[in-house]
């Protein structure tokens, strides 16, 4: 591959220069540089998306448009990053703790309010003497059920995430 016959986006230009501190001046020769011994790691099938490597380096290549799109590194200043300080872990730790009960009090409060709902809605259905009536409550039963599944899964994301970041 020759660097010459790809255009650069304005992304990659930005992530160069936000991630490894390149200057927009100094962008060509770090391409050039980068794809002298960078190796094709990554192709899609329909070849859409590309990608190249070099030590830790990524670059993300359209072969399509001919466009270098992005660029990013393995490591991660986040994965390497350790808190010695206490009094910085026990405050990272009371905002996770606060966190997760503000996520729980508020899918607690917003499944009591459709469980309210819910409970109506059966009352209805329970007093019902026409099918017709019985099938068109059962239907908003149904309905109202799949906010408060959506809600729950949310909620369950969040505090999965907040367990990964506790237990980093």
């Amino acid at each position: 591959m020759t660097t010459l016959d790809y255009q650069i986006s304005k992304h990659f230009y930005d992530r160069l220069n936000q991630r490894f501190n390149v200057p927009v001046s100094e962008a060509q020769k770090w391409v050039k540089r980068f794809f002298s011994n960078a190796v094709k790691d990554h192709c899609e099938e329909n070849g859409r998306k590309a990608l190249f490597k070099k030590d830790n380096i990524w670059v993300v290549t359209v072969p399509q448009q001919r466009v270098l799109v992005t660029v990013y590194s393995e490591d991660r200043v986040a994965d390497k990053l350790t808190i010695q300080n206490v009094e910085v872990k026990q405050a990272i730790s009371q905002s996770l703790k606060q966190l997760k009960y503000q996520v729980i009090k508020r899918q607690a409060q917003q499944n009591e309010e459709c469980i309210q709902e819910l409970q109506q809605y059966n009352q209805a259905i329970a007093n019902a003497r026409n099918n017709r009536f019985l099938d068109q409550k059962y239907a908003s039963l149904k309905a109202e059920m799949i906010p408060i599944m959506y809600n729950q899964a949310k909620c369950e994301d969040i505090l999965s995430e907040i367990e990964k970041i506790e237990n980093y």
